[in-house]
């Protein structure tokens, strides 16, 4: 399985990522370089308020997204990976806690 997860350094999503590691999975995460990836990783630089070319020609199985603060960047990023994954997952990290 060829995961992308869009964050994955913190929350829900490093918590993702961690657990498709350890499934054997290849899992890319793209963020902002601000903190330390997972282990075992690929990993891209990018910003989703603003530059995403990091994503330009990569293909994965799925993709996980746990951003809830803006709604036009998740569309933003379904529609740029449309036709380049087979799965989207959206999980409000609002919805995971308590």
């Amino acid at each position: 399985m060829e995961l992308l997860v869009l964050g994955g350094t913190e929350f829900v999503g490093r918590a993702v990522a961690e657990a498709a590691v350890e499934r054997g999975w290849q899992v890319t995460v793209v963020h902002r370089g601000r903190h330390p990836a997972p282990a075992g990783v690929k990993v891209l630089t990018g910003d989703r308020l603003g530059d995403l070319a990091a994503l330009a020609g990569g293909r994965w199985d799925a993709v996980v997204d746990t951003w809830s603060a803006e709604p036009g960047a998740v569309r933003a990023s379904a529609q740029l990976l449309k036709g380049r994954v087979d799965r989207y997952e959206y999980v409000s990290s609002r919805s995971v806690y308590a």
